[in-house]
């Protein structure tokens, strides 16, 4: 499995997180319209190797947590931003050929609203940085 899967699985897995935001409302691209509130999009970003051994090799990802809550629900966001934070934080996982560690909580934050004017959605990002290890086949 890949980072977003694996994080995905683990999602599903924790009946805390899992109760307040279904995983099957949690996607890893565009997220459907129709789809109900509150929802979230899963982002791993590009690596950046920033470390080679002669055993193993390290990169840098960053994840991203992003979810929507309707107006009148910022408790409900925050409590799912918490529970985020709690799941992952200083979490760990076997991949298919390297293994995800130290991943490191790096931000939370809130807005409610865009430039829509009529946008009253609360929009919370939870953030990330992790690094990936995969042992040297030499």
């Amino acid at each position: 499995m890949n980072i977003e899967q694996k994080l995905h699985e683990r999602w599903a897995a924790v009946d805390t997180l899992n109760s307040l935001l279904a995983a099957s409302r949690v996607f890893t691209g565009r997220i459907p319209a129709d789809t109900t509130l509150p929802c979230a999009r899963l982002y791993v970003s590009g690596s950046l190797i920033t470390k080679m051994g002669n055993k193993s090799i390290e990169r840098t990802v960053q994840i991203r947590f992003q979810h929507w809550a309707a107006e009148e629900s910022y408790g409900e966001g925050r409590a799912i931003q918490t529970a985020i934070e709690e799941t992952f934080a200083n979490h760990a996982e076997d991949l298919d050929d390297s293994r995800l560690v130290n991943l490191k909580h790096e931000l939370s934050s809130c807005v409610q609203g865009s430039d829509d004017p009529n946008d009253k959605l609360w929009h919370f990002v939870t953030q990330f940085q992790a690094t990936v290890q995969k042992d040297r086949t030499l």
